[in-house]
């Protein structure tokens, strides 16, 4: 039987025992609860007890990976402080990445609710809520956090459709949407990165239902603007110039079912007019028509442009951007998850292979050569597009970095020649603006641009890149770390012993450190 491992971090020890209880006795309760919707097993809660944030922050630190706790339940007002739980649902968030911290309080309005949420909690439960509904509340919430943060539950049978991390969260999102009360769903994403593959699945999956459902598609920007409101909505014989006959439109053909639009920012005035129409009261009017048809659609749109853009220039209406992203489905661009290429390769390659017939195969050195690559110009398609290039001469199947053709050749170059650029965003509340707090941030930010640029870079060529004395570099990075701002994983172990040399002992927990900025003559300590 599956278990799910709970700290509770909580000074009333009342609350604490009541809770542990709770959980413990949630196994022998209603088998279909414990279940929960779409699960085979029952599972159990291993709970363990804190009574305080010294106690849990101490125990943490020395959890290795098969160690922690997939959810914490943090009590927020402990020892008089009432930031307490704030503090530890940030040092959660750093140290403990993949669980689920939720937030266990007595007080529940909104500002709290959105102070939760700002520190990095995935969740509160209000104590008022009945102890016994508690641990309930918490395997809903893990269940769902877990299944938007990593894609957990096998995806429904869409064959070979798709490849990588991104498209099989989407995969695994469909079944819900369908079988939620949403009625339309937005796909962004730059040119390339899929969106005719998510429509692909939500047809697949229509088809698989009970009762399959129609999926009808419409390119917006492929038809004249004049021609496209009757394309969407039909007319009436005499409507207009031509129309001899009356005609049904794609959307009362899609009745029961989904439409896709794809590139909906091409839809002129007229047509935004009447789709808002259909998503707000499901009906519409045909060309030529006056009285109103009734239907049961649903909408997917998709578009590489920016509408919020569009919207602001007035080109697309507000309303019907609201009403069109009742869900949105994101696609990332292809240089925001190059560790998905390996296995959009492979999927690629399979694909230009015909039954029976031997697939294509990428070298380890030419495979490293379209990783590095940016792919700016059209994502995955591109990709796509470079691998066909390479089959031209691929009389052995093997595809190695002299098949991989001059213009990627020419851009990899071209980035190797310009120098690397750092950016770093540190977000602050402009009331609460705290310098020393900020510069501390920044300088941990440029520590891992250093890194990250030269993962073998030493303490000593660190020193020479910032200009700082590497006895200042060491006590800032080990009171970064208990700052919760850097995590020890976050450097190798090598560079770590690079400081421990300069007298730090890493076996225990570091003392405070008294530092001068010599800038502007001022003093602080950890923990201020």
């Amino acid at each position: 039987m599956p278990s799910i491992c709970v700290h509770i971090v909580d000074d009333s020890r009342g609350v604490a025992l009541a809770a542990r209880r709770a959980f413990k006795d949630f196994l022998s309760s209603d088998g279909d609860k414990n279940r929960g919707k779409g699960q085979d097993t029952l599972v159990e809660f291993e709970v363990r007890l804190f009574d305080g944030p010294e106690e849990w922050s101490h125990c943490i630190q020395g959890l290795g990976k098969n160690d922690a706790p997939q959810v914490c339940l943090l009590d927020v007002d402990m020892g008089g402080d009432s930031e307490a739980g704030f503090k530890l649902a940030r040092l959660a968030r750093t140290r403990l990445p993949n669980a689920t911290i939720v937030m266990f309080s007595g007080f529940d309005d909104a500002s709290t609710v959105l102070r939760f949420k700002a520190a990095g909690a995935d969740g509160f439960i209000s104590k008022k809520t009945p102890m016994e509904e508690v641990p309930l509340e918490v395997l809903q919430l893990h269940r769902l956090v877990q299944r938007r943060r990593n894609g957990i539950g096998a995806p429904p049978p869409y064959g070979d459709r798709y490849a990588g991390a991104t498209l099989a969260v989407v995969a695994r999102r469909i079944p819900q949407i369908l079988g939620s009360a949403i009625r339309s769903v937005h796909v962004s994403g730059e040119t390339g990165t899929g969106k005719e593959v998510v429509a692909d699945l939500f047809e697949e999956a229509l088809r698989s239902l009970p009762s399959p459902r129609p999926f009808l598609r419409i390119n917006c920007g492929a038809i004249s603007p004049s021609l496209l409101e009757s394309e969407l909505f039909g007319h009436a014989k005499g409507a207009f110039t031509g129309a001899v006959t009356s005609r049904r439109g794609l959307i009362e053909s899609a009745n029961g079912g989904w439409v896709f639009l794809d590139e909906v920012a091409c839809l002129p005035l007229a047509a935004q007019v009447a789709l808002l129409r259909v998503i707000e009261n499901q009906d519409f009017n045909p060309v030529g028509e006056s009285r109103p048809r009734k239907v049961d659609v649903r909408v997917l749109s998709a578009c590489n442009e920016d509408l919020e853009q569009r919207v602001a220039q007035g080109t697309f209406r507000r309303d019907l951007w609201q009403r069109l992203r009742e869900a949105e489905i994101r696609l990332p661009p292809l240089r925001e998850r190059k560790e998905e290429i390996p296995e959009l390769v492979s999927h690629l390659c399979r694909s230009f292979t015909g039954p029976g017939e031997t697939p294509f195969t990428v070298t380890p050195a030419a495979l490293e050569l379209l990783c590095r690559h940016e792919w700016a110009s059209g994502n995955v398609r591109e990709l796509r597009n470079c691998l066909r290039a390479m089959t031209e001469e691929g009389e052995s199947r093997i595809l190695g970095p002299n098949h991989v053709p001059d213009s990627v050749f020419s851009a990899l170059l071209a980035a190797e020649e310009a120098p690397p650029t750092f950016r770093a965003t540190i977000e602050s509340p402009l009331g609460d603006l705290d310098l020393a707090g900020l510069e501390e941030r920044l300088f941990v930010e440029v520590v891992r641009f250093l890194h990250g640029r030269d993962p073998k870079m030493s303490l000593r060529v660190m020193e020479t890149q910032l200009g700082v004395s590497r006895s200042v570099i060491s006590r800032r990075l080990r009171r970064a770390v208990d700052r919760g701002l850097l995590h020890r994983s976050d450097l190798p172990d090598r560079f770590w012993k690079g400081i421990a040399s300069d007298g730090a002992n890493l076996t225990q927990h570091w003392p405070p450190v008294l530092e001068t900025n010599e800038r502007r003559g001022t003093k602080w300590t950890n923990g201020n």
